[in-house]
């Protein structure tokens, strides 16, 4: 019994200390708060502090890829997506096939790849969908879907809301957790990708865990803080 105790305490522990860390990116003074979006120049370093390990899982088919690792910069305002055939630990851009799709709020997008043959280069590119989201209304599911969720390992509770505008309400609901979530209010942007990551919400940070429609749920499963870089001198532009 004593043991089972022990046990338990620990687990409860693991779960507050968890949660902890994911509160103090939030509220009034959380990212969006210190955030100063910056372009990214050549011959730069590309740095980032937080890590989110993605899921992809299918709803009505047996589907599930393999985990997405995505790297934020929650300082100057970045992501970046490591679509390496081998990924590591840590990014590594001497990897065989390393892949990194980068993006920016002061929107810019890049592609960092180390090919077998070709070397390292850097091909900027037209489309950046970390902005697609400004200035759009978002608010809390009606009451018969309105069901809160566990996540993050059962470490904390997110709301279910979607994007109020015209053909997509109710088709793709996002779960977000936070201080004082609102019932309704203005989607101005967010930091990560996939629709998860960081949401800056009428001057506020909140989390979005995961984004679901009835055919598959994109769910963020581990949140670490990291400090990974890489030298994009190092990259001859295409």
């Amino acid at each position: 019994m004593k043991t089972c105790a022990i046990i338990c305490l620990l687990i409860f522990t693991s779960s507050v200390t968890a949660q902890n860390k994911i509160d103090s990116l939030l509220g009034t003074k959380g990212i969006f708060n210190k955030l100063v979006p910056k372009k990214i120049v050549p011959n730069s370093t590309l740095s980032f502090n937080l890590k989110l390990t993605v899921a992809s899982i299918g709803k009505k088919v047996d589907l599930k890829t393999a985990p997405v690792i995505m790297y934020l910069n929650t300082i100057d305002g970045y992501s970046g997506v490591d679509q390496s055939t081998t990924k590591s630990a840590t990014l590594n851009s001497n990897t065989a096939d390393f892949v990194l799709l980068v993006e920016t709020l002061s929107k810019q997008s890049f592609a960092y790849t180390n090919k077998k043959g070709q070397g390292k280069a850097v091909e900027e590119l037209t489309t950046n969908l970390i902005n697609t989201y400004n200035n759009l209304p978002i608010k809390k599911t009606d009451a018969t879907t309105a069901t809160p969720k566990k996540q993050l390992n059962n470490t904390i509770t997110s709301i279910p809301y979607f994007v109020n505008t015209s053909g997509m309400q109710k088709k793709l609901v996002r779960y977000l957790y936070g201080i004082n979530l609102p019932d309704e209010a203005l989607f101005k942007s967010y930091l990560g990708n996939y629709g998860v990551g960081f949401y800056n919400i009428s001057g506020n940070t909140f989390l979005c865990t995961s984004t679901e429609d009835k055919f598959m749920k994109i769910e963020i499963i581990k949140i670490e803080k990291v400090n990974v870089s890489i030298n994009t001198a190092d990259f001859k532009k295409k």
